[in-house]
This record gives structure tokens, C-alpha cells and sequence, in this order.
């Protein structure tokens, strides 16, 4: 909700809730989806791997293999996409198997590590919580509904988001053509505080349909690896 006294604006209000809310529940979403796909489509488990947590001697290693794989499977050398679990930067960026070199170009005195790309293959950090196998979406009511129910469902503020599954992934591997994703967003609407019987303020209605489309004869075209259970 956005309260009187002009603090907020509609624009301002729906960024918020897009960077806060939106993005991260649309991504968890595809990731999991996409995991889905692959995992189950593949033709093998072999696009699929239960790996330990990389570390900074093994990190990059591993992420060429997995790129490897699916140059192997598709014959592109350069411009596959590469997932990275937000919690592999840090160890991407002091591994031991990156030289670090000076850019005598650089006049700063600030030390850069942006590792961006690996082989050609674009690296896009994604924040953990994101990288997950599954995920389960919260409608934001006290209960579900219900033909049988005697107590109809109520608004709670504290129910909605989503809850990511146990099983984190490490990193993602696509080739192009395999994750497309889809999104359509309707007209932002405001209900303002006079008309409101539910706030003392105006309401911002904001709604998104999304969805992630992964061609079944496209899964051999990706590699996961996916956090071990022990």
C-alpha cells in the first residue's frame, strides 16, 4: 500500500516491489523450473550432478567441465549462459586457479576482480536463495480455498512470497534456445485511499503472468550441478 501525504509514488512503489518481491520469486521460479526440465528429460543423469561444494582450487575446473559438456552435446564453443550461486563468488574471485595480472591502463588504485565470463561463456551471479530445485508459492491468505470450508480466506500480508526447496543449486549450464522465458505484465492500477475499504491509504495493484519454456528435445542442451544431500 502506498500511504497519503505523497511519500511515495506509484513508479517508485512498483520498482521497490519488483526488485524486492518480483524478480527474485519470478527467478526461483525458472531455476527450478528449469532444473525440472533437464532432470527430467535429459535422456541421463549425466546433466545432472550431486556435487560437493566447489572450492578455490577445484572451482573453475569444474565450471569448465560443465561447460565442456555442453559444447560437447551442442558444438558451441562460446555464449553459453553459466548460473553461478551467489555463494561461489567469493571463492570464483580468490581461486587458485585464476592468475591475477595488473592493468597497467588502469590508473585506480582499487583492486578489481569481475570475473564475468569463463571461456567465452558468460558467468550471471545469482543471489542463493534463488538457486533452488523447487520452490512452493505462498497466495497470501489465512487458508486455502475450499468448496467445504466454513471460514472464507482471508488476506494476510505474511503469507505471500515463496519458499524455496532444501536442495540448492551450485551452478546452471544453458545453451541458447534452451531456457526462453516468458513474461507479461499487466497496466499498474491504483486504488486510491477514499475508495480503499481495506487500508487507510491508497492501493497499488501490480500483477505479472510468467512462466519459463524449456523444449524437451532442448535439455541435453544444459548441465546442473545441484548440492549433495549429505
Amino acid at each position: 500500500t502506498m500511504q497519503g501525504g505523497g511519500l511515495a509514488t506509484a513508479a517508485s512503489a512498483a520498482a521497490e516491489l519488483m526488485r524486492t518481491q518480483v524478480i527474485p520469486e519470478v527467478d526461483a521460479c525458472r531455476m527450478a523450473k528449469l532444473y525440472t526440465a533437464v532432470n527430467t528429460y535429459a535422456g541421463t543423469n549425466d546433466n545432472v550432478k550431486a556435487i560437493a561444494k566447489p572450492t578455490a582450487a577445484n572451482v573453475v575446473a569444474k565450471l569448465i567441465d560443465a561447460c565442456d559438456n555442453v559444447s560437447d552435446v551442442t558444438g558451441i564453443d562460446e555464449g553459453l549462459t553459466v548460473y553461478v550461486n551467489g555463494a561461489l563468488r567469493s571463492i570464483i574471485d580468490t581461486s587458485s586457479e585464476i592468475q591475477l595480472c595488473k592493468d597497467i591502463n588502469n590508473s585506480s588504485p582499487n583492486i578489481t576482480r569481475m570475473n564475468r565470463s569463463i571461456n567465452g561463456h558468460n558467468l550471471v551471479f545469482v543471489p542463493s536463495k534463488r538457486m533452488t530445485t523447487s520452490v512452493t508459492l505462498n497466495d497470501g491468505y489465512t487458508n486455502a480455498f475450499s468448496d467445504t470450508t466454513t471460514t472464507p480466506p482471508t488476506v494476510d500480508p505474511t503469507k505471500y512470497g515463496f519458499t524455496e526447496g532444501s536442495t540448492d543449486i551450485w551452478f546452471a549450464v544453458v545453451a541458447p534456445g534452451v531456457a526462453n522465458g516468458v513474461t507479461a505484465i499487466n497496466t499498474l492500477g491504483i486504488i486510491p485511499a477514499e475508495q480503499s475499504e481495506q487500508f487507510d491509504g491508497d492501493i497499488l495493484k501490480y500483477r505479472i503472468y510468467h512462466d519459463l519454456i524449456v523444449p524437451k528435445q532442448k535439455c541435453a542442451a544444459a548441465y546442473i550441478a545441484i548440492k549433495t544431500s549429505g
